[in-house]
């Protein structure tokens, strides 16, 4: 920490970075260590490591398939700003991380064609403005995302995919304005264990909080929670303003809907395509087995 970069240092490997300031416009925190979910820890010793440079290491491979892949589609709208970010990360983490084949993702319309409806499996419904998708639908397209679930499939969605499952009743959980002051955030998330969602995740998790809404199940369980406010698992790591509010309540919630089933996720689990922990967990809700 003996050099004029010290503060970058701090920026991208602690755990708690020291906020000079009560409000901001974007991320407060990006502890590299969090976001991929890494233990460590810090010392305060006086050191003088020995070092060596390494030659180029082989970029890591990608995660095992199951060997048997469902049929995959992405869920967006290219007329809306916040759902072509969002799925273009999602994409991304598809081609170059996870190598994971996916189908042509299908645009909103008010008819859709069934024969396409039918030959998806698992429908992944990233952020969007859900008002213009629900316009865009209309009553038949409702009607067949509705059905399509109750016959089997698989839908996973996260903020404004979450939104969309909840106003459609393929979700019972409800979402709720968070009245925080938080445009990026680290906060710890406890896992619990008997869920599938959990798998090669460990009991703990940071989520980039993005003053998303609070989540709390009715019909469903909450596998991805955070912890009570106040109790030692409760950890914030940047600006923290009314995250007070968040502890006790959902970060997903997973439920079954007819014969298929529902996961949704308060928060972008695929933030920017950088927060690999919690990348673990979209993976486990996309391709994981049901809840026993």
């Amino acid at each position: 920490m003996a050099q004029g970069q010290k503060q970058w240092i701090q920026a991208m490997l602690h755990e708690d970075p020291y906020i000079g300031f009560s409000i901001t416009y974007d991320v407060s925190a990006w502890s590299n260590p969090l976001l991929m979910n890494v233990p460590g820890g810090s010392s305060g010793l006086v050191l003088n490591p020995q070092a060596t440079l390494l030659p180029l290491q082989d970029e890591p491979p990608a995660p095992a398939l199951p060997a048997e892949v469902p049929k995959i589609a992405i869920f967006e709208d290219s007329d809306s700003a916040s759902s072509y970010e969002s799925a273009g990360w999602l994409r991304w983490v598809f081609d170059e991380r996870w190598n994971l084949p996916r189908r042509p993702s299908p645009q909103p319309r008010s008819r859709p064609e069934r024969s396409e409806d039918q030959n998806v499996d698992v429908l992944v419904v990233p952020n969007m403005y859900v008002p213009t998708i629900n316009q865009k639908l209309g009553k038949d397209g409702k009607r067949a995302l509705v059905d399509w679930v109750n016959a089997g499939g698989r839908y996973v969605g996260y903020r404004g995919g979450a939104e969309l499952a909840t106003r459609f009743g393929i979700s019972t959980a409800q979402l709720q304005q968070p009245n925080t002051v938080i445009p990026g955030s680290l906060i710890r998330v406890k896992l619990d264990q008997s869920s599938p969602l959990a798998d090669g995740v460990g009991d703990f998790a940071w989520v980039m909080y993005d003053g998303d809404r609070i989540l709390n199940p009715v019909g469903g369980t909450a596998p991805v929670t955070y912890p009570a406010f106040g109790s030692p698992d409760f950890a914030v790591s940047g600006l923290p303003t009314g995250a007070d509010r968040l502890g006790g309540t959902a970060a997903v919630v997973d439920e079954p809907m007819g014969s298929g089933r529902t996961i949704v996720f308060s928060v972008d689990p695929n933030f920017r395509a950088w927060t690999e922990g919690t990348q673990q967990i979209l993976w486990n809700a996309i391709l994981g087995p049901n809840p026993a």
